[in-house]
């Protein structure tokens, strides 16, 4: 069996900080969104596909902060295409 890697306190300050960075993220995916301006968008497609594939990715961490500790985070390939 597995031995965890950090006390019950470390987890739980762990998974605090996790959700302070996801949070802080989120924050900052609004602002971009907000000052994007209308007419810049058919030139800035790739990074909106880019963008929406990484928040994806952020949403999968904020459900469960700890996902980090087991593996990589990503998307199935079916997933990022459903962002394109």
């Amino acid at each position: 069996m597995s031995q965890p890697i950090c006390s019950p306190e470390e987890s739980k300050r762990f998974e605090d900080l996790i959700r302070f960075e996801c949070e802080r993220a989120e924050s900052y995916y609004q602002k971009a969104k907000s000052n994007l301006v209308p007419s810049d968008r058919p030139s800035l497609a790739a990074a909106e596909v880019m963008s929406a594939v990484y928040h994806s990715i952020l949403a999968k961490i904020q459900k469960d902060p700890r996902i980090v500790l087991r593996s990589k985070v990503r998307l199935p390939k079916w997933e990022i295409w459903v962002q394109v």
